[in-house]
């Protein structure tokens, strides 16, 4: 696997759930940060290109992030991870998150009936196939 050359963040693409964190990361990102992130549903080019298939494959663990130097964490830890990425008060909401409600979550986000939308993919903006 390729790492990337950029922060991705992969999402289960049909997944409201996902789709309502990857809109909550973009509103919560820092401004001007020299790596922004990017972001590419599990199921897309991008993920078959730089994933190992148990990351991409059912059941989807949620949230998967891939820092540029290839190393990626998953779910509770991803979530972790990216509070870096965010600004500064809400960088304690990553850090806080509670763990065992994402792990209860995270599994049955399919189930609790979240709507899906199409996501804004316009040309130009940070989203990978």
């Amino acid at each position: 696997m390729n790492p990337p050359k950029v922060p991705v963040v992969f999402f289960d693409g049909p997944c409201g759930l996902c789709q309502t964190c990857v809109r909550l990361l973009l509103r919560l990102e820092r401004p001007h940060s020299s790596a922004p992130l990017h972001f590419s549903p599990l199921q897309g080019e991008t993920a078959a290109l730089i994933l190992p298939i148990h990351l991409r494959s059912e059941p989807l663990e949620g949230l998967v992030f891939c820092h540029t130097n290839g190393a990626t964490s998953v779910g509770i830890d991803a979530i972790g991870d990216l509070r870096n990425h965010v600004r500064w008060p809400w960088r304690w909401a990553f850090t806080l998150f509670p763990g065992p409600v994402y792990r209860w979550i995270a599994p049955r986000r399919s189930r609790l009936g979240l709507p899906t939308c199409a996501m804004d993919v316009r040309a130009g903006t940070r989203w990978l196939p």
